[in-house]
């Protein structure tokens, strides 16, 4: 069975060295912007990566993540994987996109901490110039 994972998941596992990103967009999207430490990887290549990465692996197993522009195509291909008998496999739910939507909210969320702590730190003032 194959695991569905939301970007914030992908995103923590990344750091914490318990997953691994392969971009599975076409290369010029993978060009235009990708996951941090994302692989781009062709779609018929996968299987063989897999191997190879089975073969190469340490004693603690990471879960491969794939992800496209919206999620779909990478589901098909971790429930063929999975199928196959492959194990430790997920797609990242949303692909891409939800990845920017992702990180625009963080933008705007910092973004707003940081004006409401300016906006705190500003004296209030009068329509003379004078401190309230």
């Amino acid at each position: 069975m194959f695991e569905n994972v939301s970007v914030k998941d992908v995103l923590k596992m990344v750091y914490a060295g318990k997953a691994v990103l392969y971009d599975i967009r076409e290369e010029a999207s993978y060009k235009k912007g990708h996951l941090p430490t994302a692989k781009h990887i062709e779609e018929e290549d996968v299987e063989e990566e897999l191997r190879r990465r089975e073969r190469g692996r340490n004693k603690e197993v990471v879960l491969a993540v794939f992800y496209c522009d919206y999620g779909n195509r990478s589901m098909r291909l971790a429930r063929k994987l999975s199928e196959k008998g492959y194990v430790r496999i997920g797609s990242m739910v949303g692909g891409y996109h939800a990845y920017e939507g992702y990180v625009e909210i963080k933008k705007n969320a910092l973004w707003t901490m940081e004006w409401k702590e300016r906006a705190g730190k500003e004296k209030s003032v009068d329509s003379q110039g004078l401190d309230k």
